[in-house]
């Protein structure tokens, strides 16, 4: 896993198709309660890539500030726009052909899989 800064995280947004949570993990709504009991808010923001205006938005509707949130994704244009909407980007490498694009947009962390989100999130709490 790479990582270029570790931000104190309150929010974890995610993209609003949903297709990072399902095509990883079979029980979504059991990984996403995993999120209360680590007392983070998250939520699922309906995103146009490339633009970070809906994402501050979607920060502004979980009153938190951009800095205290990360947006993960699977596209160098989620790192892009999480970057440009002043939240931390976590990047998820997977089966998808973007891999190469994906390390080139230097997301804060670059995971293997969905499922070292939880790990990830924990040492952002500390």
């Amino acid at each position: 896993m790479a990582e270029n800064r570790k931000p104190s995280i309150e929010g974890v947004l995610f993209d609003w198709d949903g297709t990072l949570i399902n095509s990883y993990h079979a029980d979504t709504s059991a990984y996403l309660a995993m999120f209360k009991e680590m007392d983070i808010s998250w939520g699922i923001a309906e995103l146009e890539k490339n633009y970070s205006d809906p994402l501050r938005l979607a920060v502004r509707q979980m009153e938190l500030h951009p800095s205290a949130c990360v947006y993960v994704g699977d596209a160098p244009q989620d790192v892009e726009m999480a970057k440009r909407a002043g939240v931390c980007a976590i990047g998820v490498l997977g089966p998808f052909p973007t891999e190469k694009r994906l390390r080139a947009a230097h997301p804060e962390f670059l995971i293997g899989s969905i499922e070292e989100l939880p790990d990830v999130l924990k040492r952002l709490l500390r």
